[in-house]
């Protein structure tokens, strides 16, 4: 099989209206055509050069090249037509307005407010206001750290930070201090914990000098059980290495639940606030991002804040043709519920954004991982693609083979700083190269002429086979003339808003994460029942004689042998 040459069989969703449905199917036709004609290659597309102009867009610093997506002009208006019948105006503008467009939990959606200072982007007053008056704060605790100002229960200044959180309450800071290492150029170096198995807090600890330890709890609720559990630990791990040690000197908590943040041993004045109109995966921008601001220090941060502020304002006032998530969300839309694709590779060409695939699963899965209409009704087609990744070059050597030979389409997102603040010209050109390579590889792969071994004692016919490379796949080049605090916040904040726009086309709420909580509240009454000897054997069938089952017959075996094992 090659790529595009079968199409996905979705159909648009029945509640729509007739010209939004009949817009989808058109897309679907479009597709079809371009494929039986007789040169429908991305190789031929790209001699385009008009066509090849509409695709490229720039965007607060960042280049955007979707050149080698498989689209022509014809293509591009029938989806800024579907966009527009998809109501996607009067979504952004509710957005931004503060309306509740997380009609299932009734929340505003105000991201986009922790970043605007100066109102450039219409944030109401109030929420302004509250967002300084928070980020005053955090400055504030964050230079009393950096230096040195605030001092440990033995009055010694703090050397370690460790973010206890998960989920995006772990991500995003842990994403960002990674990739902005060079501009932590002062201690304390920030760590983060966020898994409940115990080896990932204690192989931290085993690191590091309680007397010098600060701890930041993030969880709005303060009752995520991961993150509480990891609390637990640093507390146990201070009360047994210092001599009565003040608590309040060694935890600052981010959370809602003042009380519950108290009566573990946080001080009051240590807390800093979330809001409901913020979820997790969109809340690095907010206290979330504390352990950020230590490491980078405040003037680093508002940078960060401005280049995610900058591509608020082109999202919000840009029109389609120049809207650069709005376009990488349409091609997006045409790849996997036309084309068919269920996978999107992310590959930055940069060490310091390893965990930069692991943030947009979060972001883009949890957003929009969805099987429902806003309506409520089954959705009759794919929603969010499967999001993976990993760093190039490092990457060409592990699963790029899949992407140029294997049997699946993935079109693939390639992120290239120009530069950083390590090697020289030639070292950056190297890197350069490996990406440029790999996508002109996935764009014209290889033929049957070229494709011939050079070894003449070889079967060349077979060995040319091998050889071959289909070419005519889908990826898109996005730059960042420098990897700094500006142009990562603009990266973010672009994938934030191309999330927004899929979730628009598809007609799914992306702000809410109902399939999160089963598993949770499942998992107490497991743990209770594994903390509690089985009475009796196990028999052959796997199933205790005398504990009546409380779950599915596969859960309680399972539960049963765990039981038993441990017993």
């Amino acid at each position: 099989m090659e790529p595009f040459d079968t199409f996905a069989t979705q159909q648009p969703a029945v509640a729509w209206d007739q010209n939004r449905q009949d817009l989808w199917q058109r897309i679907r036709q479009y597709a079809q055509q371009r494929a039986a004609s007789p040169t429908p290659t991305l190789k031929s597309l790209v001699e385009d050069t008009a066509r090849n102009t509409a695709l490229h867009v720039h965007c607060a610093g960042l280049h955007i090249d979707a050149a080698r997506q498989n689209v022509d002009q014809t293509g591009l208006q029938l989806l800024y037509d579907l966009l527009h019948a998809s109501s996607f105006n009067t979504w952004r503008d509710a957005l931004f307005n503060g309306n509740p467009i997380n009609h299932t939990e009734k929340r505003a959606v105000l991201h986009t407010a922790l970043r605007d200072s100066d109102g450039r982007n219409h944030t109401p007053a109030p929420i302004r206001h509250t967002v300084k008056t928070c980020f005053e704060r955090m400055s504030t605790l964050a230079q009393r750290i950096r230096t040195g100002d605030w001092t440990s229960h033995t009055g010694e200044t703090i050397t370690d930070v460790v973010n206890l959180g998960i989920g995006g309450s772990d991500l995003g800071p842990r994403l960002v201090v990674r990739a902005l290492e060079p501009f932590c150029t002062i201690q304390p170096r920030v760590h983060f914990v966020a898994n409940a198995d115990p080896a990932d807090i204690s192989l931290c600890l085993d690191t590091l000098n309680p007397a010098r330890t600060l701890f930041i709890v993030c969880s709005k609720s303060f009752t995520t059980q991961e993150t509480l559990r990891n609390a637990e630990r640093a507390r146990s791990w201070l009360l047994d290495n210092l001599d009565e040690p003040d608590l309040s000197k060694h935890f600052i908590g981010v959370t809602t639940n003042l009380d519950a943040a108290s009566a573990f041993g946080i001080a009051v004045d240590n807390c800093l606030p979330l809001w409901d109109w913020v979820g997790g995966r969109y809340s690095v921008w907010s206290a979330i991002g504390l352990s950020v601001l230590i490491a980078i220090g405040p003037e680093h941060f508002s940078d960060f804040l401005r280049g995610a502020a900058d591509v608020d304002h082109h999202f919000q006032s840009s029109d389609a043709p120049q809207n650069a998530p709005v376009l990488l969300a349409l091609l997006s839309f045409l790849n996997s519920n036309v084309y068919g694709a269920q996978t999107h590779a992310i590959v930055p060409y940069a060490t310091l954004l390893e965990h930069l695939p692991s943030y947009l699963q979060q972001l883009v899965m949890e957003s929009n991982g969805k099987s429902r209409l806003r309506n409520g009704a089954s959705t009759s087609f794919t929603t969010s693609p499967i999001i993976w990744g990993y760093v190039g070059t490092n990457s060409q050597h592990s699963f790029h083979q899949l992407l140029h030979q294997g049997t699946h389409l993935i079109p693939v997102d390639f992120i290239l700083p120009e530069t950083n603040a390590f090697g020289s010209t030639q070292d950056h050109n190297t890197v350069k190269a490996h990406c440029l390579a790999q996508m002109q590889a996935l764009l014209t792969g290889r033929d049957t002429v070229s494709a011939l071994a050079p070894d003449a004692n070889a079967d060349t016919t077979l060995v040319a086979q091998h050889r071959m490379m289909s070419g005519n796949r889908p990826s898109t080049l996005i730059t960042l003339p420098i990897l700094d605090p500006y142009h990562l916040g603009s990266l973010i904040a672009l994938y934030e808003h191309k999330t927004f726009v899929e979730a628009c086309l598809w007609d799914i709420n992306a702000y809410d994460q109902w399939g999160v909580e089963l598993g949770k509240a499942l998992s107490a009454t497991l743990e209770d029942q594994l903390n509690t000897a089985p009475t009796i054997s196990i028999t052959d069938t796997g199933m205790s004689d005398t504990d009546k089952p409380a779950h599915d017959a596969a859960t309680q075996a399972s539960l049963d042998r765990l039981r038993a094992s441990r017993s």
